[in-house]
């Protein structure tokens, strides 16, 4: 699903203009990047939880050469769907 594909959807489901989806999905991806930012989590009720894991350095291969390099410790962020969610 494309992002033009969930501007489609909303605008049909709730009738909605595609500027004003476009500013509530965007608001509503700040408000998840602020919290993850503040709490490294965020829990959305009946949606699910966004987390963030901090992966630690280790070594890798690079892709292109084939040969052993190191990957630097970093900040990834998870998501888990909530059992209730709708399916």
């Amino acid at each position: 699903m494309t992002t033009d594909d969930i501007r489609k959807f909303l605008a049909k489901e709730m009738g909605m203009k595609k500027a004003d989806i476009d500013k509530a999905v965007f608001g509503i991806a700040m408000a998840i990047t602020e919290g993850l930012k503040k709490d490294n989590y965020v829990r959305y009720s009946g949606l699910g939880v966004f987390k963030i894991r901090i992966m630690k350095e280790h070594m890798g291969t690079n892709p292109r050469t084939r040969e052993p390099m190191l990957i630097t410790e970093k900040r990834v962020v998870r998501f888990r769907l909530a059992e209730n969610a709708p399916r």
